[in-house]
């Protein structure tokens, strides 16, 4: 399996001379990473990736969809088959319009068994975007924001009970299913950002 600096690494040449508004394409996948590493806390003792594992997936998260790199070429390379499942699932579509290929990807994750490992880096990406789109006021914040509702129906329903741990307290106190939402707060985030 290749390091995360190897994963960095692949990224880096994958968007060689891209742009993310007057940036380098890189600027945007160093801010997702940065959202992974102050998000995980939050989320570890739910997700089976390790935080060098997520890192590596955030470096490679847009590296299928915007450049000629394919997921059998990441497997080529050595990225691990569970980076390559999260990569391809936070992937969008190439056919039809921005809301079709949107729907791809979220049909993909909620089909995996890392879809809450792809909902947090596909959160880790939309969180920076916002962001971004609020720093420098490139009025993308308003697509963000017409896509929300959208985009939380797809992908909030995966972030429920299911993920409980077998010893999780809430799921041994009440015989009932109950929802526990593990990246509520990262939800919470994104939906003040898009108010």
């Amino acid at each position: 399996m290749l390091s995360t600096e190897e994963c960095r690494k692949i990224a880096y040449r994958a968007h060689e001379g891209q742009r993310y508004s007057e940036f380098p394409h890189m600027y945007h996948v160093e801010r997702v990473v940065a959202n992974v590493v102050k998000w995980y806390p939050i989320a570890e003792d739910y997700l089976f990736i390790t935080l060098d594992g997520l890192k590596s997936a955030a470096y490679l998260h847009d590296v299928v969809e915007d450049s000629e790199v394919t997921l059998q070429d990441l497997g080529e390379l050595g990225v691990s088959s569970t980076i390559i499942e999260i990569v391809d699932c936070v992937t969008d579509g190439t056919e039809g319009n921005r809301s079709a290929r949107k729907q791809i990807a979220y049909d993909k994750t909620q089909k995996s068994d890392l879809r809450l490992e792809a909902t947090f880096v596909k959160l880790c990406d939309r969180i920076a975007n916002v962001e971004f789109s609020i720093e420098e006021g490139k009025g993308m914040q308003q697509m963000y924001r017409k896509e929300h509702p959208k985009f939380k129906e797809a992908l909030y329903y995966h972030d429920t009970k299911e993920f409980c741990k077998p010893k999780d307290v809430l799921m041994q106190l009440y015989p009932e299913p109950i929802v526990v939402c593990m990246l509520q707060p990262m939800w919470k985030r994104l939906d003040e950002l898009l108010k």
